[in-house]
């Protein structure tokens, strides 16, 4: 799925270099067995912890692979996480949940959004959140809903929420 090599090896053997992982955050916030915390606390010091990890700073962030499971519990509460690191920014910062075209993958779900990640990076195409019709009021954020989005992504974090609570981001950016 994804070859994580180091730098000047790839580069030595001429690889394509779709995106840098610049970091990750993890996390057991063990809220609830199946519900994350509610307040986005949890998923605010998830994002936190990766960009600090990354050394990026969250204004540098262009776009976010959100975990978005379509459920009411999940997406409030990871949105409302998004507005406490981003602040109001997260109302034009594109996010999205590819979960929308290929399902829940359980564990394999971050490392398929790693790779689209990486891709979005690469491409500079955001996809988008298909089947899109009813915006939740409690879900205040820019989805990339229905179609594509063209917009170049130097910098993008993808999160995942794992039953249990236990949940990691990764921050991905553009190569020089």
């Amino acid at each position: 799925m994804l070859l994580l090599e180091e730098w000047t090896r790839a580069r030595a053997r001429g690889a394509t270099i779709y995106a840098e992982v610049a970091g990750y955050g993890a996390l057991c916030e063990a809220y609830h067995p199946t519900a994350p915390e509610p307040e986005g606390k949890a998923v605010a010091s998830l994002i936190a912890r990766a960009l600090a990890a990354s050394r990026v700073d969250a204004a540098d962030v262009d776009h976010v692979n959100a975990h978005g499971t379509a459920t009411p519990q999940n997406d409030q509460a990871e949105s409302r996480g998004m507005r406490l690191a981003f602040g109001d920014r997260i109302q034009r910062l594109p996010v999205t949940s590819i979960k929308s075209m290929v399902g829940h993958c359980l564990s394999a779900a971050g490392a398929v959004e790693a790779a689209v990640l990486a891709l979005t990076i690469d491409r500079g195409v955001i996809p988008p959140t298909i089947n899109f019709r009813e915006r939740d009021p409690e879900c205040d954020v820019d989805v990339v809903a229905n179609v594509a989005r063209q917009a170049p992504v130097s910098c993008g974090v993808s999160t995942s929420l794992a039953f249990g609570g236990n949940d990691a981001a990764i921050v991905m950016r553009r190569v020089h």
